[in-house]
């Protein structure tokens, strides 16, 4: 029964994993949908149909589900999607960016660390002009506007990238707590076989020199005293058998 039990743990950790990562796609989906309002006019002059932009929000989030073993790719992919705006100016996908960008953040080696931010702020700052255009196109004056846009699109960015790089740091530390205990279980394992090994060649060599006086002796006794040389000759034998069993241990 013990032996199911990590198995059926790690079963129920996978199926955790799916429904988390289900419930994360269906919150940006929604999220995004939400963000582009009922505003769908497309730079060509007709409106995208409002199913339209669910379909292509949640097909293109589906790469979420591979965010922890290929953050990069998922987030070329959204950052392409995020693109969008430059078809529907008002749909300006950005949850499912931020969540790619964490992901991309997590993983990124130190030397390319910040590269997940500046290809982030690419699609950002499409839809700050895009906002632009829009606020334009009805009057108002939106210099100020975009520039404000652009600054609360980098804050949220570069706080979601500063989380992600945390958690880097945190994996690379336990990572390196994790070689630091192996090599201490290592380096203590080696040192009781070498406390073993200096004990065995005691107890031998103790052995061993007992067996060469008593063989000594024996010698010096053969022919003028049979029962001490009998005497002798067992206490060989004794010794040698406890070295034999010191020996196997």
């Amino acid at each position: 029964m013990a032996e199911f039990l990590p198995a059926a743990l790690t079963r129920h950790g996978a199926l955790l994993d799916r429904l988390v990562t289900a419930a994360l796609i269906a919150a940006v989906t929604g999220v995004d949908v939400l963000l582009a309002g009922a505003d769908l006019g497309t730079v060509w002059g007709w409106d995208l149909p409002g199913w339209a932009l669910i379909l292509l929000t949640a097909s293109a989030h589906q790469g979420l589900w591979w965010r922890r073993s290929r953050p990069w790719l998922v987030l070329a992919i959204e950052v392409g999607f995020a693109l969008i705006t430059l078809v529907v100016p008002m749909a300006q996908p950005v949850a499912g960016l931020l969540v790619a960008l964490f992901a991309a953040a997590r993983r990124a080696a130190s030397e390319i660390g910040v590269v997940p931010l500046v290809v982030t702020m690419l699609p950002l700052a499409v839809h700050a002009y895009a906002t632009e255009l829009w606020l334009a196109q009805r009057d108002e004056f939106a210099a100020l506007n975009v520039l404000t846009l652009l600054t609360l699109w980098f804050g949220v960015a570069a706080l979601v990238w500063g989380v992600g790089r945390m958690a880097h740091r945190s994996a690379v530390r336990a990572a390196e707590f994790h070689a630091w205990q192996r090599t201490q279980a290592e380096a203590a394992l080696r040192e009781e076989r070498l406390r073993i090994a200096r004990e065995l060649h005691d107890s031998v060599a103790g052995s061993v020199t007992g067996m060469l006086l008593t063989a000594s002796l024996a010698r010096r006794t053969v022919g003028a005293d049979a029962d001490e040389t009998r005497a002798s000759l067992r206490r060989i034998e004794l010794a040698a058998g406890h070295a034999t069993d010191e020996l196997q241990r």
